[in-house]
């Protein structure tokens, strides 16, 4: 489950990255030179490549959509949204993952309407082009699916279940320094919430293994490129997308909005899916 929190401000560019192009290309050829620029290499390659292929094709939306995914990545959002926002408008708006990558970026700067304008203009493209089988809702933006309070739905507090603290533990210290200071005690606890009961998650896994059955069973592809799973994204299950949006709005934003000090508007769930594990020793499959 991914949540949006505002991020703390980003940190500067490194040197590497506020330098011109001639300089940049000087430090790559001299890069070979010494063990400590060959690391500082291995961490900034990509940028370099990123900010080259913007200033030798200014005119390719390839070239700005790969920065904006650098930038994004490096978590500097300021800097992704207009190179994403550049790389839509050279695409003519007519590209899916474009737009896709560009609501992602709105997304976690808390401009939630900008963002569901640019994942419902990508889920259009790729209907349009869908072939039998019909896209990915994950591809398409499944966060569309999941409720998203406006600030006038807040549950009240006589609404939110019980809860306890199960745990304490420290931070890391690079964690520490990149979340703001009103977030490190929250984080050193771990809190434990009531959301399902034993009756609801054997529905869950019961509707998980009909709609897996129904494509032809479990499969180890995921939905994720880098990080494959055996799984069912729930956003693809209406039973499941409307039990969860309902747990969303009376049990799992009120009970986030209480221990972390946020507005439920605030909060909006980009990712959601039921994960099988064989407990035979062979872990996933």
């Amino acid at each position: 489950m991914r949540l949006h929190l505002s991020p703390p401000p980003p940190a500067p560019l490194p040197p590497i990255l506020r330098c011109s192009l001639p300089q940049l290309l000087l430090v790559l050829l001299l890069g070979a030179a010494s063990s400590e620029a060959l690391a500082m290499l291995g961490t900034y390659l990509r940028p370099a490549q990123a900010l080259a292929g913007v200033a030798l094709r200014p005119g390719s939306s390839e070239a700005w959509h790969e920065l904006g995914m650098v930038m994004q990545v490096k978590g500097r959002l300021g800097a992704a949204g207009p190179a994403l926002e550049r790389a839509a408008m050279l695409s003519d708006r007519r590209n899916a993952t474009m737009l896709a990558d560009l609501a992602a970026v709105l997304r976690s700067q808390g401009r939630f309407d900008e963002a569901s304008e640019q994942y419902v203009a990508s889920q259009k493209l790729l209907l349009s082009a869908s072939t039998a089988s019909g896209p990915s809702s994950y591809a398409a933006g499944q966060a569309l699916i999941y409720y998203r309070a406006a600030p006038e739905d807040a549950c009240t507090p006589s609404e939110m279940p019980l809860s306890r603290i199960a745990g304490v533990a420290s931070p890391a210290s690079d964690l520490r320094k990149s979340l703001p200071k009103q977030w490190h005690e929250p984080l050193s606890k771990v809190h434990v919430t009531c959301v399902a009961t034993p009756e609801e998650c054997r529905e869950v896994v019961r509707l998980a293994e009909e709609h897996a059955a129904a494509r032809g069973g479990w499969s180890n592809d995921g939905h994720h490129t880098e990080f494959p799973s055996c799984d069912v994204v729930v956003s693809e299950v209406p039973e499941l997308a409307s039990w969860l949006n309902r747990k969303l709005q009376d049990t799992i934003w009120p009970s986030m909005a209480a221990k972390w000090g946020v507005e439920q508007s605030d909060l909006w769930l980009q990712d959601c899916f039921v994960v099988r594990y064989d407990g035979d020793g062979s872990g996933q499959r």
